[in-house]
C-alpha cells in the first residue's frame, strides 16, 4: 500500500511539473508540502501548459486555444455563433473534459504500474519518458479535438477563430511549430524562442509552487473548508487562476512578448500581423 501510494505521489508530481518528486514524497507523509526547489525533470511545454490551463484557465501559448475561447460570449458574439453551434460545441467540450479525464487517469495508473519495479536510481529517467509520452498524447489529443471544433464551424468562422486564437495567445505563439513554420523561424529563432519560453514557465512554475503551499492553519482565515473533491478542485483553479494572473506575471509576460517580437524580421512581422487579422479586445470581465 504505501508503495503504490509513493509512486502515485511521483507519478502526479512529474506529470504536472509542479514540484519536485524527491521532496514531495517525504513532506507528504508529514501531512505538508514544501517550496522545493525547480524539479529536475525536463517538462514539456505542452504538458505544462496543459495542465495550467486545465485547473485554472491559462493561456497555453504551444497550440491552438480554440476551444477555450470559444466558451467566452465575447469571442462567440465576434464570429456570430448560431444556437445549433453552441450546442454542438457544448457537447463536445463535455464529451472533451471526460475524454481528457480519463486520458489522464489511464496515463498515471500506466506511469504507477511502470515505476513499481523500477530501481530508485533509474526512477528520475522512466519518470521523464512518462512525462514525454503523455506530452505526445495530449498533443494527438489537442489536435482531434481542433479538427472537431472547427467541423462545427463554417470557414469564415474557423478563420475568424484562427486570427483571435493568436492574438490571445501573443507572440509566445511562436513556440507552436506550425506557427514558427508559418513565420519561417530559423532555427537560431527557435532556440531563442525555446529559451523565452522556459524563462516564462520556470516563473509560472515558481508562483504555482508557492500557491499550492498551504497555511499553517487552514482553519486561522475563518472560511469554510473544501469536503468535496469538487470543491477541492474549484479552490486549487481558484488558486492558479490567480497566482498565474497576478501584475508580476502580467508584467513577464509583457517582457517576454517584446523579446519575441524583436526576434522576427522586418519580412516575418508582415505576416504576424496578417495572420492576426482585425484587432480585438478581449473582455476582461469575461471568464477564461
Amino acid at each position: 500500500m504505501l508503495r503504490n501510494k509513493r509512486f502515485a505521489l511521483l507519478s502526479a508530481a512529474a506529470l504536472f511539473g509542479l514540484m519536485n518528486a524527491a521532496s514531495v514524497l517525504p513532506a507528504q507523509a508529514q501531512g505538508r508540502v514544501p517550496l522545493g526547489s525547480p524539479p529536475n525533470f525536463n517538462v514539456p511545454p505542452s504538458l505544462f501548459f496543459g495542465f495550467v490551463g486545465q485547473a485554472g484557465g491559462g493561456i497555453d501559448p504551444t497550440h491552438s486555444n480554440a476551444m477555450q475561447l470559444l466558451q467566452r460570449n465575447d469571442v462567440r458574439n465576434e464570429i456570430v455563433l448560431d444556437l445549433k453551434q453552441q450546442n454542438a460545441l457544448e457537447d463536445l467540450r463535455t464529451k472533451s473534459q471526460q475524454e481528457f479525464q480519463t486520458t489522464l487517469r489511464t496515463n498515471i495508473q500506466e506511469s504507477i504500474k511502470a515505476l513499481q519495479n523500477v530501481p530508485q536510481d533509474q526512477q528520475q529517467t522512466q519518470i521523464q519518458d512518462r512525462m514525454d509520452q503523455f506530452a505526445t498524447t495530449m498533443q494527438t489529443f489537442q489536435g482531434d479535438l481542433d479538427k472537431r471544433t472547427e467541423a462545427i464551424l463554417r470557414p469564415k468562422q474557423v478563420k475568424r477563430l484562427h486570427e483571435l486564437d493568436l492574438q490571445w495567445r501573443g507572440p509566445l505563439a511562436f513556440s507552436d511549430p506550425k506557427v514558427a513554420e508559418a513565420l519561417k523561424l530559423t532555427p537560431e529563432q527557435t532556440v531563442k524562442v525555446s529559451a523565452i519560453l522556459k524563462e516564462f514557465m520556470d516563473l509560472q512554475q515558481k508562483v504555482l509552487t508557492q500557491a499550492m503551499v498551504p497555511a499553517p492553519n487552514p482553519n486561522d482565515n475563518g472560511q469554510p473548508q473544501p469536503t468535496t473533491p469538487q470543491e477541492r478542485m474549484q479552490q486549487m483553479q481558484k488558486k492558479i487562476y490567480a497566482a498565474t494572473h497576478t501584475r508580476e506575471m502580467e508584467k513577464s509576460k509583457k517582457q517576454d512578448e517584446a523579446k519575441l517580437l524583436d526576434l522576427l524580421t522586418p519580412a516575418q512581422k508582415e505576416p504576424w500581423t496578417t495572420m492576426q487579422g482585425t484587432m480585438f479586445v478581449f473582455r476582461k470581465t469575461e471568464v477564461p
